[in-house]
């Protein structure tokens, strides 16, 4: 979390731009520089929260994934603690749908967007 409101006057904010393309999924999070910590560069659902203001998150996809980021989720935003994928086996074995996972802060569920088992569960 950022610190409260009496000391955001003193951030420098701005909005992730990916000019160097190194970090495409972070492409339109806020950003800030925290007073006291140099030149590190925090970026918004990777390291901070804004008052818990989750509006400007991405939703949640296969596309954006990124272990460590937040994401908008369910009204709320979840954070994203690994990523995996499971076997067409497990999947018809357990009636699964999609082959992508995510385990979040909320809980384990498939990636939206995800690869299909293309094994009919009826």
């Amino acid at each position: 979390m950022l610190p409260d409101h009496r000391h955001r006057r003193h951030l420098i904010e701005g909005i992730f731009s990916d000019f160097q393309r190194t970090h495409p999924k972070w492409k339109g999070r806020r950003t800030a520089f925290l007073p006291g910590h140099g030149t590190t560069l925090f970026i918004e659902g990777i390291h901070f929260i804004v008052d818990g203001d989750c509006s400007h998150l991405p939703a949640l996809n296969k596309e954006n994934a990124e272990e460590g980021a937040a994401y908008q989720f369910a009204g709320g935003f979840v954070y994203v603690k690994r990523l995996y994928k499971i076997s067409k086996e497990y999947a018809k074995e357990h009636n699964l749908l999609y082959l992508d996972r995510v385990e979040t802060s909320v809980g384990d569920f498939a990636l939206p967007g995800g690869d299909l088992s293309n094994e009919s569960l009826v």
